[in-house]
């Protein structure tokens, strides 16, 4: 199974446009790890044309589903869906329909981090020898000093772990027990190796993330799942779920693979296509349009100064935070934000 960007996207294609002034919506094309907006202009009239522009892109670029949805820190503006929840049947999808967030998950994880700085529990500068002081004589040196928002920022120094046909996917040795149990192998063992590069340079890892799922567990006793469905979803009042889960809702939309033929549905059943565990936490949640933009309120509120559930005001604003959040919790790399 490849995680490759293309247009595995579990939900086809998701366009999120967030306001903080009153000055028109112009959304610029961009391409993140999962999440692709067209280089088109989002109207703002109403429901009915939002959803117009939305089947003309799909149908333009041959995407089986899209949704859009327009928002301000307190107030959704508009939304819309349109498509079919995967390429080879006629079930259209629905407002209500999770799509798989991919990379964008790394915030939620985030988020569940930050909840624990807060309680006391983390800082942003506790060390792996820290958090894993049983493990400290048996770790390279090289990561002895790595902190938490280094983690974070991906500046950890962890391979990047992008690709199951990669090398360092490849080189994995056979994990086993429950998903925590082998998110905490695989942190051990990364950690007795040397790093891809530099600590404090930039490297893009889910490795970082599944470490930073494991540490959480580590400190709480607490799975990431269960974390996150108590830390993220609760507070907000969401329906979250987990892509490739042990028991996948077929009803859902389903992710692509890009060929020359057109797109091929991925059935999320197929253990050739299933993401492993000890990735989750990287890139694993799946969230409707809206519940999607209920998190991405929080860190609008956040950055306005405002407490929020489940982080404070300073979770967002404090200097070490802001740094773990360069790659993260901000805004910037999980949709287009749009400034007056």
């Amino acid at each position: 199974m490849r995680m490759k960007p293309a247009l595995y996207l579990g939900l086809s294609a998701l366009a999120v446009v967030a306001l903080l002034s009153d000055a028109p919506a112009t959304a610029t094309g961009w391409r993140g790890a999962d999440v692709f907006c067209v280089a088109q202009e989002v109207p703002q009239s109403n429901a009915e044309s939002l959803n117009a522009w939305i089947e003309s892109v799909r149908q333009q670029h041959n995407i089986p589903a899209m949704g859009a949805i327009v928002f301000r820190a307190d107030t959704i503006l508009a939304r819309g869906i349109a498509g079919v929840r995967r390429s080879n049947s006629t079930a259209l999808v629905e407002e209500r329909d999770r799509f798989q967030l991919g990379s964008n998950s790394k915030a939620i994880t985030a988020t569940v981090l930050a909840t624990l700085v807060e309680e006391g529990k983390l800082t942003w500068t506790t060390t792996l020898a820290d958090v894993f002081p049983e493990w400290r004589d048996s770790m390279s040196p090289d990561f002895r000093a790595v902190t938490i928002d280094l983690l974070l920022s991906h500046h950890g120094g962890i391979s990047a772990f992008s690709d199951t046909d990669d090398k360092d996917f490849k080189s994995i040795p056979r994990l086993s027990g429950t998903p925590a149990e082998r998110r905490a192998a695989f942190t051990t063992w990364v950690l007795r190796g040397k790093p891809a590069g530099p600590v404090g340079k930039g490297i893009y890892s889910n490795g970082s993330y599944t470490i930073a799922g494991a540490i959480a567990e580590h400190i709480t006793g607490e799975s990431w799942e269960s974390l996150v469905q108590a830390r993220v979803f609760k507070p907000l009042g969401v329906a979250g779920a987990f892509a490739w889960s042990d028991s996948p809702d077929v009803n859902q939309p389903w992710g692509h693979h890009e060929t020359r033929g057109g797109v091929k549905p991925v059935d999320p059943r197929d253990p050739d296509e299933r993401v492993p565990s000890i990735i989750w936490p990287a890139g694993s949640v799946e969230l409707s349009l809206e519940d999607y933009a209920r998190f991405l309120q929080l860190n609008l509120r956040g950055l306005e100064g405002r407490d929020t559930a489940p982080l404070k005001a300073p979770s967002f604003c404090h200097k070490k935070a802001q740094k773990a959040q360069k790659g993260v919790l901000p805004i910037l790399e999980l949709f287009v934000l749009l400034c007056g």
